[in-house]
């Protein structure tokens, strides 16, 4: 099992800085949650360096390496030296930036959402899930002024569907709040503001999860016979995320999926509704290479092709290739190029080593051209195949499998010319 520390600090390195002049309510309106699910922002906050380098001190945080009172000292101190002034009527107060109030809850923010999906990616475990399929909503902080949490589930339960939740009937404000792991309310917006199925459940929360046995479980009527949950899929698994678009501001959500650069794509879904989709960071896809010799099956996303590559792709196999294909990488592929490529002899070319295969996001961004993979480089692979010639080199063979199910250009082979056998310009 991971270590809950390391992986809460992964988590949330793997977000991208976003900067907004939206507030938090507009934001949850108006940015599809595959944006907002792989974003770090702070509402009405422009400061995207300040963000960034935030970021950076809770991962610290996480890791145990700074405390929030330094962290909150640094937000203000960068603030204060770009010029940042609140206005007098909100000194002191959230829509302050630089209060203690408005620090104190990011940092808080970041830290319980970074620990909670560990907590959670940790108990996603069939033994875990045999002993404790169920979990239970509790108030583990006092606040002067409680959210109605009764309101809030008992609606979030209606809405699903007696036949569609485990989840129990709240009859006073304490609960109870139970259901299967894994249960939809556990997603809910009225359960949980953010749609995650750990905490933090809302801005400031006190609202905590602990688990809840078989036996109690079957007591409340929650599990019934062996419907044991089963562990469920991790965001963080290399996979693309997508959400609908549908009746936001296209503008807006265009420019939240820019500063992702290539790990988003803005596209017409089925009945030309708009979605969006976000590819992990580049941490994803450097796992599965790292771990490819220790043997495994793992796949990850990293990106997608550019308006000028899908172009030169689609030519080269003489069919469209849909904007939301990613291009993606397999521990079974970087196994097999480090056999054949890794020790090379062959004339005019390099050994190719992990590092070089951890470059290919970087290499297929630069300058080069697609084209169609000649027999070669095809190898004994049946199907469309395409290659990305780097002015640098690089030679990188793809296979493409463009239809309904499962679309995507995943990396075949790779090889590397030496600087005097390349071809001049």
């Amino acid at each position: 099992m991971s270590d809950p520390a390391t992986t809460a600090a992964r988590y949330l390195a793997s977000k991208k800085v976003v900067a907004t002049v939206l507030s938090s309510r507009e934001i949850s309106e108006h940015i599809p949650r595959a944006l907002r699910d792989n974003a770090v922002f702070s509402a009405r906050t422009l400061y995207a360096e300040h963000l960034a380098e935030t970021q950076a001190d809770i991962i610290r945080l996480l890791d145990a390496r700074k405390g929030p009172a330094e962290i909150r000292t640094a937000m203000q101190i960068r603030l204060a030296a770009l010029g940042y002034e609140p206005d007098p009527d909100q000194r002191g107060g959230l829509q302050d930036l630089s209060s203690d109030m408005r620090t104190n809850l990011i940092i808080a923010m970041q830290e319980a959402e970074a620990r909670g999906y560990a907590v959670w990616r940790s108990q996603q475990d069939e033994a875990v899930l045999t002993v404790w399929p169920a979990q239970e909503l509790y108030r583990a902080q006092f606040r002067q002024k409680p959210r109605d949490w009764r309101t809030r589930w008992n609606e979030a339960r209606a809405d699903l569907g007696e036949g569609n939740t485990s989840a129990t009937y709240a009859v006073s404000a304490s609960g109870p709040f139970v259901a299967l792991r894994g249960d939809r309310i556990w997603r809910h917006p009225a359960v949980n503001r953010f749609g995650r199925p750990w905490p933090p459940f809302d801005y400031n929360s006190g609202m905590r999860l602990r688990g809840v046995k078989a036996s109690q479980a079957r007591e409340k009527n929650v599990l019934k016979g062996r419907a044991f949950p089963k562990p469920a899929r991790d965001p963080m698994d290399g996979s693309v995320r997508s959400s609908s678009a549908a009746g936001m501001d296209a503008e807006i959500v265009r420019a939240w999926a820019a500063a992702f650069g290539a790990r988003a794509r803005v596209y017409k879904g089925r009945g030309g509704i708009p979605r969006v989709a976000v590819a992990p960071d580049a941490g994803a896809a450097r796992q599965v290479i790292d771990g490819a010799l220790s043997g495994g099956d793992a796949t990850a996303a990293f990106g997608f092709p550019t308006a000028g590559a899908l172009e030169e792709i689609s030519a080269a196999i003489g069919k469209p290739v849909r904007p939301e294909i990613p291009l993606q990488v397999s521990a079974a592929d970087v196994r097999h190029i480090l056999k054949a490529h890794g020790a090379e002899t062959r004339t005019g070319q390099h050994p190719v080593t992990t590092e070089d295969i951890k470059r290919v996001p970087e290499i297929v961004a630069g300058p080069g051209r697609w084209r169609a993979s000649t027999p070669q480089e095809k190898g004994s692979y049946e199907g469309d195949a395409v290659t990305f010639a780097a002015d640098t080199g690089e030679r990188i063979s793809f296979r493409v499998t463009a239809g309904k199910n499962d679309p995507r250009i995943t990396l075949k082979t790779m090889w590397i010319e030496k600087q005097k056998d390349r071809p001049a310009d």
